[in-house]
């Protein structure tokens, strides 16, 4: 797993005044260079449940929460359960390399997880973002992205 995550894709669908969690292992540092004028980033290491570090900061909508070295990526998940019932999430971004980092053993609970929730789930090799309705049993190393319903279509248009 890299120090850094992958940014690709936060930097070509979020524009705007918007919000991004960062969560896991030296989240502090690693998301420091995705602040911007416009871009508030709140970080921590090991936020606790995802519901209540919401409540707690006052957030009712995230536009992009960031798992980055978390390890278990489903617990975490898991703890957000309201703020995904209602979708008050619209982008979340997390790892799995195949090798039991990060997402990789749990990949077909989270896709479960997160398509119950009415998240259509994505995964992008570094260069390719591909629709996914389960996970490949052949996955390298990739980022996957579960997208609110509100903004699939968002991925696939261009500005003109």
């Amino acid at each position: 797993m890299s120090a850094e995550p992958m940014t690709t894709l936060l930097e070509n669908f979020l524009n705007g005044r918007v919000t991004l969690l960062a969560a896991g292992q030296g989240a502090e540092a690693w998301s420091d260079g995705l602040k911007s004028e416009d871009r508030m980033v709140i970080a921590a290491d090991a936020p606790g449940r995802l519901d209540d570090w919401c409540a707690g900061l006052g957030l009712r909508h995230v536009e992009w929460l960031m798992l980055h070295r978390v390890g278990a990526v489903l617990p975490v998940l898991e703890s957000a359960e309201e703020m995904l019932r209602l979708r008050r999430i619209d982008f979340v971004q997390f790892e799995g390399d195949g090798e039991g980092n990060g997402a990789a053993g749990g990949l077909p609970a989270l896709y479960a997880l997160m398509q119950c929730h009415r998240y259509s789930m994505f995964r992008f090799d570094g260069r390719t973002l591909q629709h996914c309705l389960q996970p490949s049993a052949d996955d390298g190393a990739c980022t996957h992205l579960a997208v609110a319903p509100r903004h699939v279509q968002r991925l696939f248009t261009r500005d003109r």
